[in-house]
């Protein structure tokens, strides 16, 4: 297939008359055989070597190659997922319910995020949702992804779900992904996704991140006027959703999963847990101790009791 590659700056975007236009452009690239990958001013910017990584791949010259077959699958923290899917993911992270990683010599090549369908759950009251899967920058995991869903269709089970659900961004993405893992897409969502741009950062702005004001009687789109926020439209993200026993099945991934401990994925320590916050009551009585009150026997503070108040 041939390829396309295009980069949208935000000043010849933001204007009614050609907001269509990435949708526009990708319904006739794939009439004409034509993979069209749509970059924003922003990511190209900001996240450059994850947009050419995902050129490298679809030319189909990622610089390393890891085997899915001497991977293992782990189940990893939020803190090692935040970091990889910032570092490699061309969204980011987002909150998930769990996190899966592939390990290459005790190195992650490639991470998949689980949660609870935020959009039309009572459709997809039976199913979770992949929230985020990616590749280490520069790295084609061949089977990765079969591997990866091996593991999620155990998990998915045992937690009392039968499907699997995706939102495979268009601009980006084909889904083909899913489809040579034996999910088919079901749809295509009604409307292109959308943003809001910030002219002085030139940055755009997530749709959730701009709430009416009900206390104004002012909508979404009023407040973002009133802040200066300008509307941005991508294309349509298509929807992926099946049965998990279409899945594959690898024994071996099923196994690693519930046994295997996380490894940080930037070969650094985890991140230490925050000290738990103590009151000015429990700091006195860890400076100065406590003693028991021979009356009412509470504990009380030590300074206290010695001055009889």
């Amino acid at each position: 297939a041939k390829l396309g590659i295009e980069y949208h700056g935000f000043h010849w975007h933001i204007e009614s008359d050609v907001q269509h236009l990435p949708q526009f452009k990708h319904e006739l690239a794939k009439r004409e055989g034509i993979r069209l990958l749509q970059f924003f001013e922003d990511e190209w910017r900001d996240k450059q070597a994850i947009c050419e990584s995902i050129i490298r791949h679809a030319l189909k010259k990622s610089v390393r190659i890891a085997h899915a077959r001497k991977c293992d699958v782990r189940v990893i923290n939020r803190y090692e997922a935040q970091q990889f899917f910032d570092g490699n993911h061309i969204d980011g992270h987002t909150q998930a319910s769990v996190y899966f990683g592939l390990f290459a010599a005790e190195k992650l090549v490639m991470a998949l995020s689980l949660r609870v369908p935020k959009r039309a759950r009572e459709r997809y009251t039976d199913a979770f949702e992949v929230a985020r899967m990616a590749a280490l920058c520069g790295t084609h995991v061949p089977g990765g992804a079969s591997k990866l869903m091996a593991s999620v269709r155990t998990w998915v089970l045992e937690h009392g779900k039968h499907q699997l659900l995706s939102y495979v961004d268009l601009r980006i993405g084909d889904g083909s992904v899913y489809k040579n893992c034996g999910i088919e897409q079901a749809s295509d969502t009604a409307k292109p996704r959308q943003w809001f741009i910030d002219d002085l950062k030139k940055q755009r702005i997530s749709r959730e991140s701009v709430r009416a004001d009900h206390g104004r009687g002012m909508s979404q789109k009023q407040v973002a006027e009133e802040r200066g926020l300008r509307e941005l439209h991508g294309t349509k993200n298509a929807v992926f959703c099946g049965n998990v026993d279409k899945l594959p099945v690898h024994s071996s991934s099923a196994a690693v999963v519930m046994t295997a401990q996380p490894v940080c994925a930037t070969k650094q320590l985890t991140a230490p847990p925050k000290p738990k916050r103590l009151s000015k009551r429990a700091l006195r009585h860890q400076a100065y101790g406590t003693v028991k009150c021979p009356v009412c026997g509470d504990e009380v503070s030590a300074v206290k009791r010695a001055l009889g108040i």
